[in-house]
């Protein structure tokens, strides 16, 4: 964006056009804030106006405090003390303000960014704060302010309170009564469940075994931590489990779990550790594929997004800054309020906050479930396919806030592109076990199977046989570089056996153009155990494909550090004028098993032509059996040339080759 003088007059001018435009004759409004200056009648910031951005600074609001804006006068009051006391020296008059009003909200949000007319830095919520108006009569504790904002300008007392409690009643009574998207079937329990008996106080607890019962039930998705409570369910414990579980043996988040299924009117919790033997890996795996239809069919799924193990709870005292201060109010009594801006959850961004979103398990659980509710430390959010909730008043229509946005479009009607979104953000996310990175996604995959088996085919690895040169096209373009896991769990064509976020080539092109450059001639894999979407023994990848042997050269700049960027892993061809960026899959200069010294022979394989305007695709090879021509995947390359390649290099003939 530009960030010259001109453009921040050009902005302003526009938005005063907008605001003057609607507003009736000879009522003035502050250029900074937006707000009437002369009259009470006018609404400030409607609902319906457009994306309002505005840079402002410090020195500006006392400009504007000094012709009589009573908002920018306390606002500006309010920021003197707002100001981080890590902030280093610098002319507080120059600090700069990013102003931003999204359609369909009648808040604005105000930030400081000091990078100029930079609006990214309003998305450090640490430092971004929301002006809300409210009219007298309206319940500042309750869900309507001036009929704009639904929702609780003021946290509740914790996040357990009667309060939260009463809006989540609310939203389950009009999510079963109003979607149609949300059906409420009478589903069979899990083989094992948690049976809540809350006559007495504490509620007592014991682990059931359901023989096909059906009952509504909830399921708990949370983060493990290296906290081991002594409640898990192993052989030796189990039949005192099914007898009774002591309440003191419970930690903190399973007791919280267990009193807010309590309060929804249920009886039945589903927690994975509790609920499948954790020494019997027979039933472990037994139970692990059932995944896709407990999470399903669990009539809420409670998720504690702020945990960062099962000794934290989900009720907590959310911080007192986020507590609203009043700014100003008029005489027909209209109060402006001022607030920290919430931090919400979503996927597909990292946010310590929100622990629970960079795991691996909880993000299939959050696209498998019809419900769910996330305990966040200043509020609770509710999703279900038919709406989105925020505690704190954040409209649903605000569509910059994505919970499990893949999740939601689980229509499946662009398969291709869902898996696409799918693998790129499983693929960032973290697991405890990384033997888990097939069994955790084996729920969604068996839904997808469900929808497009006839499309999709076979499932092997991570990959479906019906789009298998598709999804060959995966690569890791980043400079961060991770060995390459040391216990095997998947082979080396398929992305699940690295633990780097990975892209695929974009789906848009890539399904329609590909001219597949190799054909497969048999595709083998030995499964561990009964799900057909689990834990491998060993697959393999046989081809026939064209191959040129080349020679790895990393370049290294002047410090001597050869982990630079993937870009720079270049291999030579014969022909020095032919060069290919290579995207290694791993770190492989780092000296150790899977190291490849600069200098080592690769082979690159011709995968896929997308056509004259897109790269091809080539798979970088090493050889670990010549005699039986077995070979390795250790990267991708992506060469943007193809005829100029095939001119100035002779096509050899094809062979039958074995990926593992």
């Amino acid at each position: 964006m530009d960030t010259s003088a001109d453009s921040h007059l050009l902005a302003r001018a526009a938005i005063r056009f907008v605001r003057d435009a609607r507003a009736p004759r000879g009522i003035r409004f502050c250029r900074v804030c937006q707000f009437p200056l002369n009259v009470t009648t006018v609404d400030p910031w409607p609902l319906d106006r457009i994306r309002i951005e505005n840079f402002t600074t410090l020195s500006d609001m006392r400009a504007t405090s000094a012709e009589g804006c009573s908002i920018c006068f306390r606002l500006l009051e309010f920021f003197y003390g707002q100001i981080p006391v890590e902030t280093p020296p610098l002319n507080m008059e120059d600090l700069g303000l990013g102003w931003i009003k999204y359609p369909g909200t009648s808040t604005i949000e105000v930030g400081f960014c000091n990078g100029g007319l930079s609006f990214e830095a309003l998305y450090d919520r640490s430092s971004t704060f929301e002006l809300i108006v409210a009219k007298e009569g309206s319940n500042v504790n309750g869900h309507d302010l001036d009929g704009q904002v639904s929702g609780s300008l003021i946290p509740p007392a914790d996040m357990g309170s009667d309060a939260t409690m009463s809006a989540l009643a609310a939203w389950v009574e009009e999510c079963c009564h109003s979607h149609s998207k949300c059906p409420n079937p009478l589903p069979q329990l899990p083989k094992r469940v948690l049976l809540i008996n809350n006559r007495t106080w504490p509620p007592t607890v014991r682990l059931h075994e359901s023989l096909g019962k059906q009952a509504r039930y909830t399921c708990l998705s949370y983060c493990w931590g290296q906290f081991r409570p002594a409640c898990l369910t192993f052989r030796s414990t189990l039949e005192a489990n099914r007898q009774s579980i002591a309440w003191q043996s419970l930690p903190k988040l399973f007791q919280d779990a267990v009193i807010a299924t309590s309060k929804l009117g249920l009886f039945y919790l589903w927690i994975d550790s509790m609920c499948i033997i954790q020494d019997d890996i027979q039933d472990w795996r037994a139970e692990s594929a059932k995944m896709a239809a407990i999470y399903e069919n669990a009539f809420i799924t409670i998720c504690a997004a702020a945990a960062r193990s099962s000794n934290e709870g989900l009720f907590t005292q959310p911080p007192q800054h986020f507590k609203p201060s009043s700014l100003a109010a008029d005489t027909d009594g209209t109060t402006v309020f001022v607030r920290r801006k919430h931090r919400h959850p979503y996927w597909h961004r990292m946010d310590s906050a929100f622990p629970l979103l960079s795991r691996a398990w909880a993000y299939q659980e959050s696209l498998l479930s019809r419900r769910l509710i996330y305990f966040t430390n200043t509020e609770i959010v509710w999703e279900c396919r038919g709406m989105r909730r925020f505690q704190c008043g954040l409209p649903e229509t605000d569509d910059h806030v994505m919970i499990s946005q893949t999740g939601r479009q689980m229509g499946w009607e662009n398969v291709f592109d869902i898996w696409e979104n799918i693998v790129r953000d499983y693929s960032r996310l973290s697991l405890t076990f990384q033997n888990d990175k097939l069994p955790a996604l084996s729920g969604i995959a068996t839904k997808v199977a469900r929808h497009h088996r006839e499309r999709l085919g076979r499932y092997v690895a991570g990959c479906w046989i019906g789009t298998l040169f598709e999804d060959l096209c995966w690569y890791h373009d980043s400079s961060d570089r991770v060995p390459r896991p040391s216990a095997w769990r998947a082979p080396t064509w398929s992305w699940i056996s690295v633990d780097t976020p990975v892209q695929r080539v974009g789906a848009e092109s890539l399904y329609n153009y590909v001219l597949s450059k190799a054909a497969v001639v048999d595709v083998e894999c030995s499964l561990a155990g009964p799900d057909e979407f689990g834990e491998l023994l060993s697959a393999r990848l046989q081809l026939d494909a064209r191959m040129f042997e080349g020679t790895l050269v990393y370049k290294v700049d002047p410090e001597g550090d050869t982990k630079n960027p993937c870009r720079i892993y270049t291999a030579h061809l014969r022909n020095p004028a032919l060069k290919f960026v290579v995207h290694p899959d791993y770190d492989i200069p780092t000296p150790g098993p899977n190291h490849l010294p600069s200098g080592s022979s690769v082979y690159l394989m011709e995968l896929v032509w997308r056509g004259l305007a897109y790269p091809g695709f080539w798979l970088v090879l090493k050889c670990v059996d010549q005699d039986r021509q077995i070979y390795e995947r250790v990267g991708a390359s992506r060469y943007t040339d193809n005829l100029g390649f095939t001119h100035n290099y002779p096509l050899e003939p094809k062979k039958t080759i074995t990926i593992v």
